[in-house]
């Protein structure tokens, strides 16, 4: 549902959705990283950059959450054994761009 509401642009919702997504599951990588971007969306850099990071640290190959703290000026070294594609990594090593996951 939280993801329906990003997609409707409607990050404070989707917030909402997220945040009892990780009540339900405190370590889901992928709510953290969801929430970030209902943050990002909403004006919130700070807490959306702790969100990403916080998703990383459950996931490290959470090619979104990279994506999004690149997207904030956050570079972090890529892990080796990520099973990702070559034109995510590609996008990963590139410039960033302002396009949101």
């Amino acid at each position: 549902l939280g993801l329906a509401y990003l997609r409707a642009d409607q990050p404070e919702r989707a917030l909402g959705e997220f945040g009892r997504a990780l009540a339900l599951e405190p370590g889901s990588a992928l709510a953290l990283h969801n929430r970030g971007l209902a943050l990002l969306l909403m004006g919130q850099p700070d807490a959306a950059r702790a969100d990403f990071e916080r998703a990383l640290g459950k996931d490290p190959c959470l090619f979104d959450a990279l994506w999004n703290l690149r997207r904030l000026g956050v570079r972090k070294p890529l892990p080796s054994a990520c099973a990702w594609s070559e034109r995510q990594r590609a996008l990963l090593v590139g410039p960033a761009s302002s396009s949101a996951r």
